[in-house]
């Protein structure tokens, strides 16, 4: 038989010690991600570049992470950044998230190149 079509997935992150919540979209694509988060959460507005492969969209402090299926851990890592700092500034905790940009990029690169070595480590080892 052939493979169902993959229908967008909303998860939702509670983080106790911050009283926060992280909304986490991952659709077959970007846009099938934005529009399941949008029919959840209307105030969604659409502010993806054509360029992006991934997103998160911060709305009265509660951060939305909107992914395609094939998503790399690095790009999971980068949105992961930008939903934490968001929790934090709603926190009031010194960070900012005008400046996290570069923050995100950095643990991209990390994690985009140690994910994949540790899984060949990994299945190396077995």
């Amino acid at each position: 038989g052939h493979a169902a079509p993959v229908r967008a997935r909303h998860k939702v992150i509670a983080i106790p010690h911050y009283r926060a919540t992280v909304h986490v979209v991952v659709g077959r694509d970007l846009a099938a991600a934005y529009a399941l988060a949008r029919r959840l959460e209307p105030q969604l507005a659409e502010v993806v570049g054509s360029d992006e492969r991934a997103a998160c969209v911060v709305l009265d402090g509660v951060p939305w992470v909107l992914l395609p299926l094939g998503a790399s851990p690095g790009t999971v890592a980068h949105e992961a950044v930008h939903a934490a700092v968001a929790v934090a500034e709603h926190a009031g905790l010194p960070v900012a998230a005008a400046a996290d940009e570069v923050l995100a990029y950095l643990v991209e690169a990390v994690v985009d190149v140690v994910a994949p070595w540790i899984a060949r480590l990994a299945q190396s080892a077995q």
